[in-house]
């Protein structure tokens, strides 16, 4: 007997994987190419459906946290950051308090999706936590980034762009990866297509 089920959650999870890679793609192009503010809002909002499908799936099988409260709420917060950010940063630059506000209400909701991620996933112990390793890592570069510019190690406008530019790329590599990763668990996770 077909299993719609399962056949419903590896299609949320090759979605909601192409739409992290085309999400990384739109992110290097914002980074390198001459229109990021337009660019960076489309990103926004594929970032957003990406994560949204995660979260909710097409079915309670196809979440990533089996739709709980904490991990789905956590989730659906850090799907739509990436658009709040940009509308405020829309015209003159914010206040520093609310910069950092919403960086950190960003990468809280991001540690708490991706342990529930993990805490409820169907992926096997190595790719459960994956999610949470890149985005330590990831986190991690850009605390460095930050850190060598406001110590000094980094001076002058020209190598601290660089710097941060190089981080991002990195955050869009990582992202990329994370949809790969989906697309191909998607495939073995949910193979039996008859129960």
């Amino acid at each position: 007997m077909l299993d719609y089920g399962r056949l419903d959650a590896r299609s949320a999870w090759y979605t909601g994987g192409g739409l992290l890679i085309l999400s990384a793609v739109l992110g290097a192009v914002a980074i390198l190419g001459p229109w990021p503010n337009e660019v960076g809002l489309v990103r926004a909002g594929v970032w957003a459906a990406a994560i949204l499908v995660f979260a909710l799936g097409w079915n309670r099988t196809g979440s990533v946290t089996a739709r709980l409260p904490l991990g789905t709420g956590a989730l659906v917060i850090a799907a739509l950051m990436p658009a709040v950010q940009w509308f405020v940063r829309l015209g003159a630059p914010p206040p520093a308090w609310l910069a950092v506000t919403l960086i950190v209400v960003d990468i809280a909701a991001l540690a708490v999706g991706t342990i529930e991620t993990a805490r409820q996933s169907l992926l096997p112990d190595v790719a459960r936590w994956a999610p949470f390793v890149i985005f330590v890592a990831v986190t991690v570069v850009h605390g460095i980034a930050v850190l060598l510019v406001v110590t000094g190690a980094v001076s002058g406008p020209e190598p601290a762009a660089l710097l941060f530019y190089g981080a991002n790329l990195l955050a869009q590599i990582a992202i990329a990866v994370l949809g790969v990763l989906a697309i191909v668990y998607a495939r073995q996770v949910f193979r039996a297509d008859y129960a």
